[in-house]
């Protein structure tokens, strides 16, 4: 799509052609995570792949919160409801995890994050129908989120053909 800006409009392409492509490399450990899961042999290796892919989607997640607290402290007066909300998507991946302990199933968890990344898209879709992100943020954001939660979906339903997770 940086190849065509016409089907990608920005007003300043070239400064915003970075954060795109930094975006689209950001899926590259999801992809390969995820192919990892779909692809491996063996139970065990799967569900290492589909572990890391959960620390990943918790990393990636914590940091979209960071972003949106940051856009938060920039407004004048600081929007404070956006800012006590910028910690939520970092706190709900830290507690996310806690359905494997709850269900004994690595899937489950794979699915709430997919939810979780769509939360966020949709938080981030509004804050630009708001006008507190610019529409390149959340045409970037449109990407990762559906690289993200293919990835993640992906991953799950692979191990949903597997034998149960242990």
């Amino acid at each position: 799509c940086w190849r065509y800006p016409e089907a990608f409009p920005m007003s300043k392409p070239d400064s915003h052609r970075l954060p795109l492509m930094l975006s689209i490399a950001g899926l590259i450990p999801f992809v390969s995570l995820a192919g990892f899961v779909i692809f491996t042999r063996t139970g065990e290796t799967a569900e290492l792949a589909a572990a890391f892919l959960l620390l990943y989607a918790l990393a990636i997640l914590s940091f979209l919160g960071g972003i949106r607290w940051g856009a938060a402290l920039k407004t004048e007066p600081i929007d404070q409801t956006s800012l006590a909300l910028s910690v939520v998507p970092s706190l709900a991946a830290w507690l996310a995890p806690t359905a494997i302990l709850l269900t004994d199933d690595l899937r489950v968890t794979l699915f709430i994050f997919a939810g979780l990344f769509a939360v966020q898209f949709i938080w981030d879709r509004l804050a630009w129908q708001s006008g507190k992100l610019p529409a390149w943020f959340s045409r970037s954001r449109q990407i990762a989120t559906a690289g993200a939660m293919a990835s993640l979906i992906s991953a799950a339903l692979f191990l949903i053909e597997r034998a149960p997770v242990s």
